[in-house]
């Protein structure tokens, strides 16, 4: 289950992406950054947050749903967009709107 302080606190470290949005095509593991945890939104019950990850070595940017495995935590399914690319690599961003669960 995705806890936004979890993330937050794993915001600058190493993490693994793996396109899984093509079940007809196995992928290798790109090594990746958190590089940044956006600011958590509360409002109406929901909250909003984008996650930004920067691969320096990502070939082609693929859209679609990637495997993300961040230290410590379950690997998580989730959509990410290519949103960027400089000398440091591609940047790639999921951003999350949900209902807020009653234990957080």
């Amino acid at each position: 289950m995705i806890v936004y302080q979890n993330l937050k606190d794993r915001q600058a470290q190493p993490c693994t992406l793996r396109y899984v949005g093509d079940a007809s095509v196995v992928e290798a593991d790109i090594a990746a950054v958190l590089l940044d945890v956006g600011e958590r939104r509360l409002r109406n019950g929901y909250e909003q947050f984008a996650l930004l990850f920067r691969v320096a070595d990502g070939g082609v940017p693929r859209q679609g749903v990637y495997a993300v495995t961040l230290s410590a935590l379950p690997t998580e399914e989730w959509f990410l967009v290519p949103v960027g690319q400089n000398s440091d690599g591609i940047l790639y961003e999921a951003t999350f709107n949900r209902l807020v669960p009653t234990n957080e």
